[in-house]
């Protein structure tokens, strides 16, 4: 987004944001070589009635070749380093002057039993925690919890299992939108589109997705939701992802 203005004050920024846009770096050398790359992210907001898109954050993966490698998108390890982007000039050292830092450890894939989290801190991995996404036991549908900083779950996340797209990657699926449902607390209910407060939507790449698994993503916020907690949906789109739209041919 060549015309992206800039901000400041990202937490402010946050703030009045009502939704963002997730952009995945699209990895020529993947597509090239064969191999899989770090993953490379670009987070931008507009609010209605804006002409231009503000720029949030870049965010590059930390890990390491042979996990990114030799292991599928839901049970990869990394290290998302994310930083607050003020001008137009290229920066991409992230190993210092961060905004915040996700941590996702290495989780055998056992489906949706599996249980995956991913915890954010503000500024490094020993900096203090604005919360983390949970995925929880489910017989079917996905369920995403988003937990505050205090341990509370105040967001849930889910989506209907059934959809084609979902399970569907690298064939129909590829060509389809697929909308996750935000919901209040602990319930959720994927049949009650209504009562959700906001969404993600996994937006269809089109025919890129032939030759590309980078992903968009738009994530629209619950007018309850504070900074840290829109954070916090952001990481569970980014894990989200990393889960279901990440393809490996090298893994195992």
């Amino acid at each position: 987004m060549a015309n992206a203005k800039f901000t400041e004050d990202p937490m402010k920024s946050l703030a009045i944001a009502k939704s963002v846009f997730i952009k995945q770096t699209i990895e020529w050398v993947e597509m090239i070589a064969g191999y899989e790359t770090p993953n490379r992210y670009q987070v931008y907001y507009k609010n209605p009635g804006e002409t231009d898109y503000t720029m949030l954050f870049s965010c590059r993966e930390m890990s390491d070749y042979f996990y990114r490698n030799c292991c599928s998108g839901e049970s990869r390890p990394f290290i998302l380093n994310i930083k607050h982007v003020q001008n137009s000039e290229r920066n991409d050292d992230f190993s210092k002057e961060l905004f915040a830092v996700l941590d996702r450890p290495f989780q055998l894939s056992l489906c949706c039993f599996c249980g995956p989290e991913l915890v954010g801190h503000f500024k490094a991995l020993d900096g203090p925690t604005f919360g983390k996404v949970v995925q929880a036991m489910s017989i079917c549908d996905p369920v995403y919890h988003i937990y505050n900083s205090s341990g509370k779950i105040v967001y849930s996340i889910t989506t209907d299992c059934l959809k084609c797209g979902f399970f569907c990657r690298g064939s129909c699926g590829m060509f389809d939108p697929i909308t996750f449902l935000i919901f209040e607390g602990e319930n959720f209910d994927s049949k009650q589109i209504n009562s959700a407060t906001g969404k993600i939507i996994k937006h269809s790449m089109g025919l890129q997705s032939l030759i590309s698994d980078s992903d968009n993503f738009e994530v629209f916020f619950p007018i309850t939701a504070k900074p840290e907690d829109k954070m916090n949906i952001i990481s569970c789109a980014l894990l989200i992802d990393y889960l279901y739209f990440e393809e490996n041919p090298n893994s195992i």
